[in-house]
């Protein structure tokens, strides 16, 4: 009876060790696009600061437009929250929608129009 329990209880620890690791995994996987996506923010950031002391620079756009710019862009969605969010797109095809930042219907697999901006 001793074995059968120690062998149960190895698969049990076997089974606990291979989720640990599992769990080590996708957690270094996480840091690893965290660390990505801050990299991406940072040339955006970086991209964004040089148009917009180019435009100030060149074009004398005061702040206040740029801020007045900001605004308008951000509430063509309907809601000013810092976020631009696209509306779904209808399949040209099989007329359901999709998420906008798909290249094709999640239904039939049908070409969508692509909006470059979205999200």
């Amino acid at each position: 009876m001793n074995l059968f329990w120690e062998c149960h209880q190895q698969r049990r620890i076997d089974e606990a060790n291979r989720q640990s690791n599992a769990a080590h995994f996708t957690a270094r996987e996480a840091r690893n696009e965290v660390r990505k996506l801050r990299n991406q923010c940072d040339t955006l950031l970086l991209a964004c600061e040089s148009l917009w002391t180019l435009l100030r620079d060149k074009l004398d756009i005061s702040e206040e437009e740029f801020l007045q710019r900001i605004n308008e862009v951000d509430q063509t969605d309907g809601q000013l929250d810092g976020c631009v969010r696209k509306p779904p797109a209808e399949c040209p095809a099989c007329h359901r929608n999709s998420p906008a930042r798909l290249a094709q219907c999640m239904y039939c697999g049908a070409p969508l129009q692509r909006d470059p901006f979205a999200s």
